[in-house]
């Protein structure tokens, strides 16, 4: 029976151990061989398959636009590197280590469901896999942080840098499964995407907010807080045809929370008072220099007679020079994760910041305004996708997809999230979803034509 993995063959179990293991490594530090050992690996298997199974080889329906744009981003990142950098090497360097690493990721999680259906493993199972390694990394970021604090009466700030490098990678662990978790919950019983209990799913909605809040990185669970939000407003959408007081009772309810999330939001933590005052100062960067390194300058007073705080001027400051460092470049320096840092060091001096904390400004200082173009028209291909089978359908996967995407997409505007593990996870679960969906929706249409 499709999607039973009470009888499954060793070697499609061991698939879906070196799918789960990849996923479990990604966010950790120090383990970048093991990450691209597995995906190497997994890769490998799925395209010796590829090559066996004459089912396995036709495009899959609902992919061809995505990929075709996939390709021509590809196609342009070459262009670049051969035509725009002065030193062609250094960006074929780049793109051998991020892009193609990113790419094969999404060709790894497009053809992993696809390949697990022809072995009997529907995408529920597969995904139930996935997610539950995901709801099990915030765990262990939780108990470790619970068994610190009650050793030391405190977390320190970069007590989990020890962990995953850093405090904010695995906000985006808990992004994507809140991403999945919460479509679970707003999708009709029989298009659920992990079709969890009750209790298994709630408790790991709870894993993950716990471990997101507990992580200190404000941007995470500003997405994690978005996500939830437009999960809710699907939610509504399908609670306004059954019963309109049902709707109205939820729209005052979601709201009430919403009130108070914000409130919670500006007294937990006091940096976000102060951004209205710091606002102003730090988007006039040729007043005041300060922002370009701002751990020996002096920091300037902000419309309250304060000092700035320092995080929000820093990165205010830092988009607002990279758009005038775009609009110098538009076609890009060269296909590079440092292109902030040296368009910085030639105009304004050694700077603090390494990028600008903004995705799409520090690809389009790299890549040129077609390239950034290109990302975008990518992303809203499969935020399409997620809305057509997912809002249009009610596909789980759909709505995840959709989910995922827009919290990378929001996630992205206010970090540098377009490089490294990060990047390679977003894609892989990208092609995953996007493969779930395509698996569930011709089931769709059998039900629908029933």
């Amino acid at each position: 029976m499709e999607g039973s993995v009470t009888r499954v063959g060793f070697a499609t179990g061991l698939l879906i151990v070196l799918a789960s293991a990849l996923v479990y490594v990604w966010p950790l530090a120090h383990v970048i061989a093991v990450r691209y050992t597995l995906l190497l690996v997994i890769l490998v298997w799925l395209a010796s398959d590829l090559v066996r199974k004459p089912e396995l080889r036709s495009v899959p329906h609902g992919a061809g636009a995505i990929l075709v744009v996939l390709a021509l981003m590809v196609c342009w990142l070459l262009i670049v590197a051969l035509f725009v950098d002065e030193n062609s090497r250094r960006s074929l360097g780049e793109i051998k280590g991020q892009w193609l690493t990113a790419c094969v990721a999404f060709a790894v999680g497009l053809l992993l469901p696809l390949n697990l259906r022809t072995r009997g493993v529907g995408s529920h199972a597969c995904l139930r896999f996935l997610v539950y390694v995901l709801v099990g990394l915030a765990a262990l970021q939780v108990v470790v942080g619970i068994w610190v604090f009650v050793h030391i009466g405190a977390v320190p700030e970069d007590f989990f840098d020890r962990f995953s490098a850093h405090k904010s990678y695995l906000t985006h662990v808990t992004a994507i499964a809140a991403a999945l978790l919460i479509a679970d919950v707003v999708s009709p019983a029989r298009l659920k995407p992990l079709r969890l209990k009750g209790f298994v799913l709630w408790t790991g909605l709870g894993i993950v907010t716990v471990a997101t809040f507990f992580s200190g990185a404000r941007n995470g669970a500003v997405v994690i807080f978005l996500i939830a939000l437009l999960g809710g407003l699907l939610w509504l959408r399908r609670a306004w045809h059954p019963s309109r007081r049902a709707f109205w009772l939820s729209v005052a309810a979601g709201s009430a929370i919403f009130a108070i999330a914000i409130v919670l939001m500006f007294k937990s933590d006091p940096r976000w008072a102060r951004f209205i005052a710091t606002f102003p100062v730090a988007w006039n960067i040729d007043a005041n220099h300060a922002w370009v390194n701002a751990e020996v300058t002096p920091l300037p007073l902000a419309t309250d007679g304060l000092p700035v705080e320092q995080t929000a001027y820093e990165r205010i400051s830092w988009a607002r020079a990279a758009l005038r460092l775009l609009y110098q470049h538009p076609w890009g320096i060269g296909v590079s994760r440092s292109a902030f840092k040296e368009l910085m060091q030639k105009t304004y001096g050694k700077p603090h910041a390494a990028h600008s904390h903004n995705g799409y400004l520090d690809l389009g200082l790299a890549i040129g305004i077609p390239g950034l173009a290109l990302w975008i028209v990518f992303c809203a291909l499969l935020i399409s996708r997620g809305i057509r089978t997912g809002v249009g359908w009610g596909l789980g996967s759909g709505v995840a997809l959709l989910l995922l995407v827009v919290g990378y997409c929001i996630r992205t505007g206010l970090d540098s999230t377009l490089r490294d593990h990060i990047l390679q996870q977003f894609m892989f679960f990208a092609g995953v979803l996007l493969a779930a969906s395509i698996i569930e929706e011709p089931t769709l249409v059998v039900d629908e034509a029933r």
